[in-house]
């Protein structure tokens, strides 16, 4: 489950009920996604958040819908 800070690192907005996937293009619940430290490349750690469908790790959020409503 997201914080509201870690919704604000990643421009959700506070009021986001889903999330769209980039990836997979699969809506959850905003409380699905995991924010976590992850190794990307030669091992360099980010945090980065988690699809809870597919379970691809995204940096940024280009392209991510959001449901509001």
């Amino acid at each position: 489950m997201l914080s509201e800070g870690e919704k604000r690192q990643y421009n959700i907005p506070l009021k986001a009920k889903k999330i769209e996937c980039p990836d997979c293009l699969e809506w959850s619940d905003v409380n699905e996604w995991e924010s976590d430290v992850f190794c990307w490349g030669d091992c360099e750690e980010t945090v980065a958040m988690e699809c809870p469908k597919c379970e691809e790790t995204f940096e940024r959020y280009t392209g991510v819908k959001f449901n509001c409503a």
